[in-house]
């Protein structure tokens, strides 16, 4: 006698739900195709991502003695993953932080499906501000890849996406280098240059809200130089607190670039727009530093 077929249904304990939606992006850079997975609550990666993917493709290509690097930021793994795929023949240790938990499992999904198990990066949740990356280091990173937030919003705003902004508090605001919004970068030079005093890199992405005169601040105040800039692009902005900026310009005598209707302007002159509704457009452009 035939046995009665099992029937199954969504709720059947045969499946398990990884996530409600997962989308699939692939990545294009020096002629490698990279596909891959961002999970519901995790930013996927953009021109930002893809310039400090660069940055740090450029310090690998310079650095043929880098090892270990540490990735602040990771999201879903996209950069260490593309990392490893481009140089199969480096020995390349990665250790990834983010605030966000589910990071892990996305990194793990990544390198799964895409990657090579055997070379998965160690993982650790956390809040990367203040001394928070001293705590994961494991050994001297020779490279630091900070795909971290360059907007400053009000500490008020507790409900801002970490993925963008960091908060600011009065005190913040009346540095300049913080107020700018690379309060989160000088941090984490500080902190990787204690750890290494040979000399680590960092990359990262640069944009054109910074002035001139603030970053090289910031560069006096992290003691580097830059070893490699990347040529600028131009994308589009649909997250600078234009209000915010506007009053650290007008406190420090000097404004960022931004492209609006045909011109240059400053964040002065985009004060009180909203940016998601305003087709403004900003510089980015990939930077890699020695601290020294």
């Amino acid at each position: 006698m035939m046995k009665k077929a099992t029937e199954l249904s969504a709720t059947s304990q045969g499946f398990e739900t990884l996530e409600e939606i997962v989308s699939i992006h692939r990545l294009r850079l020096n002629g490698h195709r990279q596909p891959f997975i961002v999970l519901p609550g995790i930013y996927p990666p953009d021109e930002w991502s893809l310039l400090t993917i660069q940055a740090a493709q450029t310090a690998l290509d310079l650095r043929p003695d880098i090892d270990l690097v540490l990735d602040l930021g990771c999201g879903s793994g996209v950069i260490p993953l593309v990392l490893a795929r481009i140089n199969p023949n480096r020995d390349l240790r990665f250790v990834c932080c983010d605030i966000k938990s589910i990071s892990s499992r996305n990194l793990d999904l990544n390198f799964q499906m895409f990657g090579d198990m055997a070379k998965r990066p160690r993982f650790h949740c956390l809040d990367i501000s203040g001394e928070g990356t001293r705590e994961v280091m494991d050994g001297a990173p020779a490279l630091v890849i900070a795909n971290v937030p360059q907007l400053p919003v009000s500490v008020a705003l507790s409900d801002a996406d970490p993925d963008d902004y960091h908060p600011v508090t009065a005190r913040d605001r009346e540095d300049p280098v913080r107020a700018f919004g690379l309060g989160l970068l000088l941090d984490i030079g500080r902190q990787v240059a204690a750890a290494n005093p040979a000399g680590p890199c960092l990359a990262f992405c640069r944009s054109s809200r910074i002035p001139q005169s603030i970053f090289d601040a910031f560069l006096d105040r992290i003691g580097d130089k830059v070893c490699h800039q990347g040529p600028r692009i131009s994308v589009r902005d649909g997250s600078t607190p234009f209000d915010l900026l506007a009053e650290a310009e007008e406190r420090f005598g000097v404004s960022g670039t931004y492209e609006w209707a045909g011109r240059t302007v400053s964040a002065t002159e985009l004060r009180g727009r909203r940016p998601a509704e305003t087709e403004v457009f900003i510089g980015l452009q990939s930077c890699l530093i020695q601290l020294v």
